[in-house]
């Protein structure tokens, strides 16, 4: 995924660079860790349906024939709603929490953005929107206890 690396790194900074700001970085080797980072990031998305596929292959044999129907359908939504969710958050709710927060200083405040504090804060914000677009899966097995 390192080839992607300044391709996608393009498309992570847009929402930064399309308020005229520009990214920086300190160390000397920040660019080549964010871009390490970046990579095995979008290593995991990319190799995320072999992982659920080989999770499925291991716990296939165990079920009954209703129960491996469930089964494949629940990996196959909870995988679509994960991306879902990724895609949402950088689309829409990604685009416009930057373009506000870096609005927030004002006028009188430059913004000094660092590309390793903006990537991992660019991971740290997207992932957990993955996650969250699994609760209708958690609330849908939930047992009916009332």
């Amino acid at each position: 995924m390192l080839v992607f690396s300044d391709y996608i790194l393009q498309i992570i900074i847009q929402p930064v660079t399309a308020t005229g700001n520009k990214m920086h970085y300190i160390g000397v080797m920040e660019a080549l860790m964010t871009k390490i980072k970046l990579s095995l990031f979008l290593g995991f998305l990319t190799a995320l349906p072999v992982i659920l596929w080989q999770f499925w292959s291991f716990i296939m044999p165990a079920l009954r024939k209703t129960e491996k129907l469930y089964f494949t359908i629940f990996v196959i939504v909870s995988y679509l709603f994960f991306i879902g969710g990724i895609l949402f958050s950088f689309y829409t709710v990604f685009n416009l929490g930057v373009k506000f927060l870096l609005h927030f200083g004002g006028e009188e405040l430059l913004p000094m953005l660092t590309i390793g504090n903006y990537v991992s804060f660019a991971m740290m914000f997207i992932l957990p929107f993955g996650i969250v677009f699994e609760l209708p899966l958690a609330v849908s097995f939930w047992p009916n206890w009332g």
